[in-house]
């Protein structure tokens, strides 16, 4: 057996319609993750004419982490995640016979994402996870093997209960760096083919931060969130010298990672399934020269920045065949 799969284990989700109010899951949901309740405790120190360090304890807060959760990214789950990661509430748009398309572009001034109810279980014990938000997303590229989500969750607390019965299994298709394409452009995102890039990583923080208020319960009543950005790294044969000259000068940067998958059943014009990342920075950070086998590379990592002819400083497409997401 792999490592890190666990037979008779297995995660469900739905997403919440009201933040914090546990609903019943509506899919079933490939990956591996494993949960932490966490709860602090205080425990004063005291003079108490001995060398005893603690007399006393109380417990204070509690939430949960779900940290270090991966999924191989499939066309059809990928824009579920999109809900609690990037902008919420993202219908399909019938494109054209059989084609839905979900736009993601980040709301600026409205936190519009969603938060669902994750439900864990084994073959002897489920709980369900209640106002669960997406902390932390890193979307992989790398040669070899299905783009790949690792993702860290913050969630409420744990209610132990049944899990949602009769879900069933669904049909994906996985996203593969095989059939990705790297776009880095200066003026028209998506027109320049970098026929050099060998992996790439996109890096999200929605710096969610949990508040405790006063209101007789130790778990964290809501989530607010700080300002975000994406951080996105690219490796490359260092072939060129276009994308060095571009870090020393400061030149803005737009990149674009489409993969493309099987053409929709039925569609017309035919239209393969698909995940576009647009990412913006005004300029690359880093760039970091090594090797990989006999071949030198760089590594170049940048800020997004917003785009004002986008209108964001990052956005992702999905098309899939789904007109609704389960």
């Amino acid at each position: 057996m792999p490592d890190g799969l666990i037979a008779l284990t297995g995660w469900q989700a739905g997403l919440e319609t009201t933040r914090g109010t546990l609903v019943a899951a509506t899919r079933i949901q490939p990956m591996t993750a494993t949960m932490r309740y966490i709860i602090d405790r205080y425990a004063p120190q005291e003079d108490r004419n001995s060398f005893e360090d603690f007399y006393r304890s109380a417990q204070t807060k509690a939430h949960v982490e779900i940290n270090g959760a991966v999924a191989w990214a499939t066309f059809e789950d990928a824009p579920w995640f999109a809900q609690l990661f990037v902008k919420g509430g993202v219908s399909g748009v019938l494109s054209n016979t059989t084609v839905y398309t979900y736009t993601f572009v980040p709301t600026p001034a409205a936190d519009d994402l969603k938060t669902a109810t994750l439900e864990g279980f084994t073959d002897t014990a489920a709980w369900a996870v209640p106002f669960t938000v997406g902390k932390k997303l890193e979307v992989t590229y790398q040669r070899g093997q299905p783009v790949q989500f690792n993702m860290d969750f913050w969630g409420q607390r744990m209610v132990s209960q049944a899990k949602t019965p009769a879900l069933s299994q669904r049909p994906t298709e996985d996203i593969t760096d095989g059939l990705t394409t790297a776009y880095i452009d200066t003026a028209t995102i998506g027109t320049t083919v970098a026929a050099n890039v060998l992996d790439g990583k996109l890096t999200l923080d929605n710096a969610w931060e949990p508040i405790y208020p006063l209101n007789g319960t130790q778990y964290p009543s809501k989530f607010i969130r700080n300002r975000r950005h994406i951080v996105g790294e690219v490796t490359i044969e260092f072939d060129t010298t276009t994308e060095y000259d571009a870090f020393v000068a400061g030149t803005a940067r737009k990149m674009r990672l489409k993969s493309v998958g099987t053409t929709i059943a039925g569609s017309s014009p035919a239209t393969p399934k698909s995940m576009t990342w647009d990412f913006y920075t005004a300029g690359w950070d880093t760039y970091d020269f090594g090797r990989q086998g006999g071949i030198w590379t760089a590594k170049l990592a940048g800020r997004s920045t917003y785009d004002s002819t986008a209108g964001s400083s990052w956005s992702l497409v999905c098309v899939n065949d789904l007109s609704t997401l389960p």
